[in-house]
């Protein structure tokens, strides 16, 4: 009977921890340096520079997942680091930020992944995610910014801005 109810108490404690503890990170960034052409832009020589240090600064950071845009210019800038990673990329509609915000949070609770969007949708997916906490925008030149969401139950999220 103590042996159980040791059991069951161990199990309570880790439903428990998986269920309220653990903190996501989620990184979102926009995608690296495009060429001039004028549909669906590769990205330039520095962008796919860019794209490898990315990869190579992620490359050790447990990184669970990689969501890009439904652009070639953002599968180009997640490529690097998935295949260092060994992972496929998942790709998600552009300006579909709030259903992308809630589908991290609970696919992913306790992990880290790496969103890369555009100027354009990366201000509200980082709102949405930090609850209202973060407001910014990115400007069309911005290419370096890497911002860390840090979302769990029981404390507001914290958002941190990293130069890459």
């Amino acid at each position: 009977m103590l042996v159980v109810s040791v059991v069951l108490l161990f199990a309570a404690f880790r439903l428990g921890a998986y269920w309220f503890g653990g903190t996501t990170t989620v990184m979102v960034l926009r995608h690296a340096e495009k060429s001039a052409e004028q549909v669906d832009p590769s990205l330039s020589p520095a962008g796919r520079e860019r794209a490898a240090r990315l990869a190579r600064l992620l490359a050790q950071s447990g990184v669970a997942a990689i969501y890009v845009s439904d652009t070639r210019r953002a599968r180009e800038t997640g490529t690097p680091l998935a295949e260092r990673l060994g992972i496929k990329l998942i790709e998600y509609p552009g300006r579909e930020v709030d259903e992308l915000a809630e589908r991290l949070l609970e696919r992913h609770r306790g992990r880290t992944v790496v969103v890369i969007g555009h100027s354009n949708t990366l201000p509200a997916l980082l709102a949405k995610l930090s609850r209202g906490r973060y407001v910014t925008r990115v400007d069309e030149d911005e290419f370096d910014g890497l911002y860390l969401v840090s979302v769990n139950r029981f404390d507001p999220p914290a958002v941190r801005v990293l130069r890459y």
